[in-house]
């Protein structure tokens, strides 16, 4: 359930009216689509980085979505045909590739440009952590994990104990911090729990969490 009056979305507001930061907008529908792997979402997420803040295209090179994500261009074409497919961006063709987002009205988090950069350093815990906190949504912990099914589509339990490992660890604001650093596991030492305590409370292995 959403908590728009938790301290969460408080948070977010005032970082937004305060801040001279410039912030996106990320879709909850497109992080919780089941049919996007990781990279089309690193994909997607660099493009949203780089587009126009006007409702226009704007050409961004193979070069400056590697840059972002790490992921080299042969490994693009496809995350990019897929977004289009799905109506999540919008290409034309003229010097090279412009694109364009469909920005959401409504439903989604404001993200900073910097809450982009934890990106290249690792996608897989980047896009995990980014899903811990939006399943979440201001409640300090993800919901039941039928509830989680039913926004994402399909989860297996282990992927369930992933997510709320995360939120057991941080708060929502905690994470969101983070995200341009995923500094998660110096959050743990700091705080005097041990890994492996709390991965013999999950019944996980390390490579499961980190």
């Amino acid at each position: 359930m959403e908590n728009l009056t938790s301290e969460f979305f408080s948070y977010i507001k005032e970082e937004v009216i305060n801040s001279e930061e410039i912030y996106k907008r990320l879709d909850y529908q497109i992080v919780f689509d089941n049919r996007l792997t990781k990279t089309d979402l690193a994909i997607y997420l660099a493009i949203l980085k780089e587009s126009s803040f006007k409702d226009m295209f704007k050409h961004i090179s193979h070069k400056v979505i590697t840059e972002i994500t790490g992921v080299a261009q042969p490994n693009q074409a496809r995350a990019i045909d897929k977004l289009e497919e799905l109506g999540y961006i919008e290409i034309q063709t003229g010097q090279g590739k412009e694109y364009k987002v469909n920005i959401p009205a409504s439903n989604f988090l404001a993200l900073s440009l910097e809450s982009f950069d934890g990106l290249y350093k690792n996608v897989k815990n980047y896009i995990r952590n980014l899903k811990s906190l939006m399943l979440s949504n201001g409640n300090n912990k993800v919901p039941s994990i039928e509830t989680c099914r039913k926004k994402l589509g399909k989860l297996n339990f282990r992927e369930y104990k992933e997510y709320q490992a995360i939120t057991n660890i941080l708060d929502d604001i905690e994470i969101y911090k983070e995200l341009n650093g995923i500094k998660i596991q110096k959050q743990i030492i700091a705080r005097r729990i041990t890994l492996d305590e709390m991965l013999d409370d999950l019944e996980l292995t390390h490579e499961n969490v980190y």
